[in-house]
Order: structure tokens, then C-alpha cells, then sequence
């Protein structure tokens, strides 16, 4: 939820959840909340690239934060107040910035967690239960979701507010026919993608994996 919670990856303590995290199956669709226009993008390759950079303090894939990351900007019925929404861990990236997008329309697919959790494992093979980086994008995340953020602009200020403060429109809602189809093609993409993982996996942590 959003708000006060305990720190999942580092030292003891409290710390701030500016989102929510919904915890839906690994490669679903996700959809703009409303009609806008993508502000930003880091895609997966941009994310597996910094994880190629050993960070002071921090081993070489030390995951980002968001990973692959869509951000959306929203006017509303005030002139002053814009809404932007944020979708983070995501596995595939289907806009770019500047793209006008629609609510409802697909703008990539769930990562975060595709194969598994974020230490190392010995084995490979979706859905390895410990990999060590999980899929290109998944940015430091301990399964498979997606993190969704909202912010108020008000005259140029940003707050975050709970997105669950709000009802959405119904055309972001998905049939079943649709999501299926929508899993099924992007599995087809990470499959076609697990050599890569792999060899980065082996990279960071010096050990060979073995198919299980």
C-alpha cells in the first residue's frame, strides 16, 4: 500500500512507499489509466545497462530502483492541476516519449519478478525461484508486480497522493480473451530472451548456471 512501510531490501526500518504495488501475474498487460502523453521512458536495456556499472557501495547488477519505467502525463478539468502516473518493473516498454496514448491502451507488459526474486540461484529456467536480477527492468523488486505511482501537479508543485484514492475509467479494464493472448506472446519475447539473462547472470555472479 501506500505510505509508511518496512524497508524490503535494506537496513532495518521504516521507510516510504510513494505508490502501490499490485501484485498481477508476470508478463500482463498494463494499460494507461487515462488518455495523455508519455513524459518518460527508461526501457529495459537502458536499466541492464546501468546494472553493467558497479555503483560505489554497491555490487556490479545491483538492480535500480524502478527499472524499465513509463511515466504519463494527465490533464484534468483544471488548467492548473495535471496528474502523472508512474509504472515501474515493467518487462517490455510498448511507447516511447511524446507518444499521445489512450486509457486502456497497452502500454507494456508486468516484469519485476519474471523469473523469480532477486539473489543469486544456482539454476535457470523461468520460473527460477532466486535469480539474482530477475528480467532486464525489474529494478529492485522481490516478485513479479507493478508498481503504480500518482502525482498532483498543482501550478508546477508535485505531490504524491495514494492512487487508490481514485476510481479509474472502465476502458481499463481487459477481457480475459485479451489477456491471455497478451501472456502468451510476451512469453514467446522473454523466451526468446533468456540467453541474455543468463549470460549476465553468469557475469555478475562468476558462476555457470545449470539448466534445472
Amino acid at each position: 500500500k501506500f505510505g509508511p512501510r518496512p524497508n524490503p531490501f535494506g537496513p532495518p526500518g521504516k521507510g516510504f512507499h510513494g505508490g502501490i504495488d499490485m501484485w498481477v501475474k508476470p508478463l500482463g498487460p498494463i494499460v494507461a489509466i487515462d488518455d495523455g502523453v508519455v513524459i518518460s521512458v527508461t526501457t529495459p536495456e537502458k536499466d541492464i545497462a546501468n546494472r553493467k556499472i558497479a555503483k560505489k557501495g554497491k555490487p556490479l547488477g545491483h538492480p535500480t530502483s524502478g527499472g524499465a519505467t513509463v511515466i504519463i502525463l494527465h490533464n484534468t478539468n483544471d488548467p492548473n492541476i495535471k496528474m502523472r502516473a508512474g509504472y515501474c518493473h515493467m518487462v517490455k516498454i510498448t511507447v516511447k516519449r511524446g507518444d499521445k496514448v489512450t486509457a486502456g491502451q497497452i502500454i507494456g507488459s508486468v516484469g519485476g519478478g519474471v523469473y523469480g526474486y532477486t539473489s543469486p540461484n544456482g539454476k535457470y529456467d523461468p520460473p527460477a525461484r532466486k535469480f539474482y536480477c530477475t528480467w532486464p527492468g525489474g529494478g529492485g523488486s522481490t516478485g513479479a508486480h507493478l508498481h503504480f505511482s500518482l502525482s498532483k501537479i498543482v501550478n508546477g508543485e508535485k505531490s504524491v497522493i495514494d492512487p487508490l484514492m481514485f476510481e479509474y475509467p472502465q476502458k481499463t479494464i481487459i477481457s480475459d480473451e485479451k489477456f491471455q493472448q497478451h501472456i502468451a506472446e510476451n512469453t514467446k519475447y522473454v523466451n526468446s530472451k533468456k540467453k541474455e539473462l543468463v549470460d549476465f547472470h553468469e557475469k555478475v555472479t562468476k558462476q555457470k548456471l545449470q539448466p534445472k
